[in-house]
C-alpha cells in the first residue's frame, strides 16, 4: 500500500529551506586560544622605581598582548580578532589550566572581557572609556611545582558571552579584549619550594574558548550593563560601604537603563578575603541581593560542600587542608571556598525592567563584621536583558516592518516615518551593505544572520535581525 503524500505548500517549503539553513549553522567544536602557557609574577615585586619585570613577562606571551602589572594585580590581555569571534558558536566553555611555578599562597584569580573602544593597540587599565565584567573567577591552590599533579583545570559554561562577543552594536564601538588574571606572591616559595629561589614567576596559564553552535540561532538583541568589577566591599575604604550596623553592612549601586529590558539577568561573583585572626575569610555570612528594594536572591557559601576533591592539588603544607581529611560539616562550618577550585557566577532573573532608575544592593548579614578592619568581600556583577524597543524612540518599531524575513534575495523596509539610510551589519560587527531605499538587494551576502539599522530623518535609529538563507 502506497503512503499518501501529501502536496507541498509555499509555507511547508519555507519551513523546510529554514530547517536546512539552520542546519547549516551547526558546526563543530570551534576552539580558540586566546593564551597558551603565559606567565604570570609576583604582584608585591617590580613596584619600585625604575624596577622592571623581567624580558620574559613579554617576550611569553602574544606579540599583541599586553600585561597590566601592579599592586595586588597582574593581568595580561589581548584583543580577539574578527575572525576568531566569528567561529564562535553560541555555546561557549571557558577552559583555564593553571601550571604551578613559584608562588605559595591562595588568590583570587579570574578572566574579565574588557570592552575597549575600538582600534586600540593598547589601553590604560582605569580608563572610564571601558566596560570591563568579570566572567570567571577561580582560587589558586597552594601548589609545589616539583609535586605532582602540577597543573589545575577549571571550566565554566558562559553560553550568554556569545551574545556579548556577536553584539553588532557593541562591536560597531568597542574590541572585545580577553583579561587573564593570576596572581599571586613568591617570597615565601623562594626559601620554601626546591628550584624556587630568587623567582619572581608564581604560574604559567593557558586559556581557551570552545564552542558549538546550537543550530537555533536567537533572533533577540541584548542590552549589557555593567555595575561593578572586583568592588572590595568592606568597613575601612571610603565609599566601601553605605550602612554598617551591629548586625549587618551593605552597599548600593544605582543603575540608568536607557530603555527597557526583558527577562533580565544579573550575573555575580562574590569571595571574601582576609584571613589573619577573625579575617572575614574564615567566617560564614548569608549575603543578600535586592532589587529596587525587594529581596530576589540569598545564598551562603561556600557552596561545594567538601574541599576534599581539591586537596589533590594543594601539595604544598602551609595551607588549610592539614595532613587529614575532615568531613564535609567540617568544612562547611568555617570554609568560603576551596583553593583550587571555580567560583560560582551566579545568574539570578530579574524578570523585566523598566526605563529609568534601578537600585541593585548587596547586604551581608551577621555580627563582628570585619573584625579589626580585616578582609573585604570582592564583588563583580552586571546585568544582560532583551531589549524591547531596538531602537532610541520609544515608539519607533511599531512604525516600521521588514519582510520577507527570513529572506535570499530582497529585503523591503516599510515605514510609516521617512527613512534616511539603511545599513546593514554581518555577526562580528563589519557593515556590509548600506541602502537609502527601501528595497534592499542582499542576494550577495553569504547565508546567516544579520543586523539592519534603520536611521530615520528624525535622527533616531531602529535595530532588527534577519536570516539570510
Amino acid at each position: 500500500m502506497w503512503a499518501t503524500k501529501t502536496k507541498p505548500t509555499l509555507k511547508n517549503m519555507k519551513k523546510t529551506l529554514l530547517s536546512l539553513f539552520l542546519l547549516a549553522l551547526s558546526v563543530h567544536s570551534q576552539n580558540v586560544t586566546v593564551f597558551n602557557d603565559v606567565p604570570f609574577y609576583s604582584m608585591y615585586h617590580y613596584l619600585g622605581p625604575g624596577e622592571t619585570l623581567p624580558t620574559e613577562a613579554y617576550t611569553q606571551i602574544p606579540a599583541e598582548a599586553i600585561r597590566f602589572h601592579a599592586y595586588e594585580r597582574d593581568v595580561i590581555s589581548r584583543k580577539l580578532t574578527l575572525s576568531e569571534i566569528n567561529t564562535l558558536g553560541d555555546n561557549i566553555t571557558l577552559n583555564v589550566t593553571l601550571i604551578a611555578a613559584c608562588d605559595n599562597y591562595d588568590r583570587n584569580a579570574g578572566i574579565s572581557l574588557a570592552l575597549v573602544p575600538k582600534n586600540n593597540l593598547t589601553y590604560d587599565w582605569e580608563s572610564t572609556s571601558i566596560k570591563r565584567i568579570e566572567i570567571a573567577r577561580f582560587i589558586t591552590p597552594f601548589m609545589n611545582k616539583n609535586i605532582a599533579p602540577t597543573e589545575v583545570p577549571y571550566s565554566w559554561q558562559v553560553n550568554n558571552l556569545s551574545k556579548i562577543l556577536k553584539d553588532p552594536t557593541l562591536l560597531n564601538e568597542y574590541d572585545m579584549w580577553i583579561e587573564f588574571r593570576a596572581d599571586g606572591y613568591s617570597a615565601a616559595a623562594q626559601t620554601q619550594v626546591a628550584g624556587c629561589a630568587n623567582r619572581t614567576d608564581v604560574f604559567r596559564g593557558t586559556l581557551e574558548l570552545i564552542s558549538t553552535n546550537s543550530g537555533n540561532p536567537d533572533t533577540n538583541m541584548y542590552h549589557l550593563e555593567p555595575i561593578n568589577y572586583r568592588f572590595l566591599f568592606n568597613n575601612y575604604q571610603t565609599g566601601a560601604y553605605d550602612t554598617l550596623t551591629t548586625s549587618y553592612t551593605e552597599k548600593s549601586f544605582t543603575l540608568n537603563l536607557t530603555e527597557s529590558l526583558n527577562d533580565v539577568k544579573l550575573y555575580l561573583i562574590t569571595s571574601k578575603h582576609g584571613s589573619n585572626q577573625g579575617g572575614e575569610e574564615y567566617v560564614r555570612r548569608y549575603h543578600y541581593i535586592y532589587l529596587d528594594g525587594n529581596l530576589v536572591h540569598t545564598y551562603r557559601p561556600n557552596e561545594t560542600p567538601s574541599c576534599e576533591p581539591f586537596r589533590v592539588y594543594n601539595t604544598q603544607g602551609n595551607g588549610i587542608y592539614g595532613a587529614n581529611p575532615q568531613s564535609n560539616s567540617w568544612w562547611s562550618s568555617w570554609n568560603n571556598w576551596c583553593p583550587g577550585d571555580k567560583l560560582p557566577t551566579k545568574e539570578i532573573s530579574l524578570g523585566n525592567l523598566s526605563a529609568g532608575q534601578h537600585i541593585i544592593k548587596f547586604r551581608l548579614a551577621g555580627s563582628n563584621l570585619f573584625t579589626g578592619q580585616q578582609g573585604n568581600v570582592i564583588f563583580s556583577s552586571y546585568l544582560q536583558g532583551i531589549k524591547t524597543n531596538l531602537n532610541n524612540d520609544a515608539f519607533e518599531k511599531s512604525n516600521y516592518t521588514i519582510f520577507p524575513n527570513p529572506t535570499s534575495d530582497e529585503l523591503t523596509v516599510n515605514s510609516e516615518k521617512e527613512i534616511k539610510e539603511i545599513e546593514i551589519f554581518n555577526n562580528v560587527g563589519q557593515s556590509v551593505l548600506k541602502e537609502f531605499e527601501s528595497k534592499l538587494n542582499i542576494k550577495q551576502l553569504s547565508k546567516g544572520i544579520y543586523i539592519v539599522k534603520i536611521t530615520f530623518v528624525n535622527a533616531t535609529t531602529s535595530y532588527s535581525k534577519i536570516i539570510k538563507e
